[in-house]
């Protein structure tokens, strides 16, 4: 989109209109985010009423909820950043030169003459900011589970204990998998293209 002549041509439409299918897909990932988001902060509040929680030593106790009330402030400032970047795009859309003005807000000029485009790196990371966010807060919340669950069951690790961990463990082991797998399959494998 960005590598394409600036001079008002037939690419210069064509510019317009990847510009427009950027913002509107970007403008769905952030409500998509800023809904989850606000979803997955509601879980993590809820959670801190868990009678487990009460049960363990209060060293461990202080623990998950340090882990969870870090994953409720990411989740909180993914909700922010969300709405913020939406507002953002909206603003420069309602410009009459809107869609230049997102296009030099994505990147510069490789040089003077040249037609390229760089992306800028500041905005790759600000753009990504709000789905980095959500991902930290649900790796926060299930590291606080994971301390929750094992060292609720350790003390007695027989019978149910072993059956809760063991379970547990294996889900976690699998949900994890299937993660980095989509991870990997979606962001990295797009590359080879």
């Amino acid at each position: 989109m960005l590598n394409e002549a600036e001079e008002e041509t037939p690419s210069q439409l064509t510019k317009d209109e990847l510009t427009e299918i950027w913002r509107d897909s970007t403008l769905n990932q952030l409500n998509t985010i800023s809904v989850t988001s606000a979803l997955f902060g509601g879980v993590v509040a809820s959670s801190f009423s868990w009678p487990y929680l009460g049960r363990l030593a209060s060293s461990h106790q202080s623990t998950v909820l340090a882990v969870w009330y870090s994953a409720l402030v990411l989740a909180l400032t993914s909700i922010a950043t969300s709405a913020q970047q939406a507002v953002a795009l909206t603003r420069l859309t309602s410009h009459p030169d809107g869609l230049r003005k997102i296009r030099e807000l994505l990147g510069r000029p490789v040089d003077g003459g040249n037609p390229k485009w760089r992306p800028s790196k500041l905005q790759l990371i600000c753009w990504q900011a709000p789905l980095s966010l959500l991902n930290t807060s649900v790796i926060m919340f299930t590291v606080g589970l994971i301390v929750l669950v094992w060292k609720s069951v350790t003390p007695a690790l027989t019978g149910d204990g072993i059956k809760i961990a063991t379970l547990f463990t294996l889900t976690l082991v699998y949900c994890a998998g299937l993660y980095i797998l989509s991870a990997h399959g979606l962001y990295y494998q797009i590359r080879d293209t």
